[in-house]
C-alpha cells in the first residue's frame, strides 16, 4: 500500500487534530502515508497540524495554512474542476458556479505562489455526453493556466510532483535509464503550448505504445517488448 486516504470532514463530521495524529502515526509505522479528503477550513486546519501527506481538495485554505503546508512539505491536490465542470458543483446555477470557479482557482494561485508542492488529481464523477472519463480529466490542464501555473510547472505537477508524492521517484515521474518507460507523445512543445497535453499521438506503457484506431486500441511491439521477452 503506497497511499492510505482518509476522510477528515464533508460528511457531517470533523475528525481532530488528535484523531488523525494517530491515524497519521500508525501509518507510517506500517511505512506508508496518509491522504487526507477536506473541504473546510476546520479540517484542513487539523490534518496539517497532524501531518498528513497530502490534502486531497482543500477548498478552504487560509495563507498560514499554506505556508504550514510548505513548511511540512505536504502536498496539495485540489482537484481543481475547470469552469466547464463547475455547474455540477452548484446545482448548474451559473452565477453561484462562476463564484465557486473564481474561489477555488484563487485558493489554486495562493497556493502556487506559496510553493506548496502541488501534484495533479481530478475528480470526475459523473460523465457528459460524448466525453469520457479520460477527456473530461484533461479539461482540469485549464484550471491550472487560469491560475497562473507555468507550462514548466504544469508538467511537473503532472509528472515528477505525483512520483514524489507516491514515493514513486525512483521508478517514475522522469525520463532517466533505468525508470519505467511510461511516456506521451504530443504534437507540439508543451512549454510554449500546454494546451498539446490533450492531445496525444500515442502513450507508451513500460516501453510499450499504444494509440487508438476508431473504437479500438492496439498495442505496437518495440524494442523493449523484445529486450523484454
Amino acid at each position: 500500500t503506497d497511499l492510505i486516504k482518509i476522510v477528515v470532514d464533508d460528511w457531517g463530521y470533523v475528525y481532530s487534530e488528535e484523531d488523525i495524529a494517530f491515524v497519521v502515526d500508525e501509518v507510517r509505522s506500517a511505512g506508508t502515508k496518509v491522504a487526507a479528503h477536506v473541504a473546510t477550513f476546520r479540517g484542513a486546519r487539523n490534518a496539517i497540524a497532524a501531518g498528513v501527506a497530502s490534502l486531497e481538495h482543500g477548498w478552504e485554505l487560509t495563507d498560514d495554512d499554506l505556508r504550514e503546508m510548505v513548511e511540512k512539505d505536504i502536498f496539495l491536490v485540489g482537484t481543481d474542476f475547470p469552469a466547464s465542470y463547475a455547474g455540477y458543483f452548484t446545482g448548474y446555477n451559473p452565477e453561484l458556479a462562476a463564484e465557486a470557479y473564481r474561489s477555488r482557482i484563487e485558493r489554486l494561485r495562493r497556493a502556487y505562489e506559496a510553493g506548496v508542492p502541488i501534484a495533479f488529481g481530478a475528480d470526475v464523477t459523473d460523465y457528459r455526453p460524448g466525453q469520457t472519463r479520460g477527456s473530461m480529466t484533461l479539461e482540469f490542464i485549464d484550471s491550472f493556466l487560469d491560475a497562473g501555473v507555468s507550462p514548466a510547472d504544469l508538467v511537473r505537477i503532472l509528472t515528477v510532483n505525483p512520483a514524489r508524492l507516491m514515493g514513486w521517484e525512483a521508478e517514475k515521474g522522469s525520463i532517466r535509464i533505468g525508470k519505467h518507460a511510461d511516456l506521451i507523445a504530443v504534437p507540439r512543445n508543451p512549454l510554449e503550448d500546454p494546451q498539446a497535453l490533450k492531445e496525444a499521438d500515442f502513450v507508451m506503457k513500460r516501453g510499450r505504445v499504444y494509440k487508438r484506431d476508431g473504437a479500438f486500441v492496439w498495442a505496437i511491439p518495440t524494442e523493449l517488448d523484445i529486450q523484454e521477452n
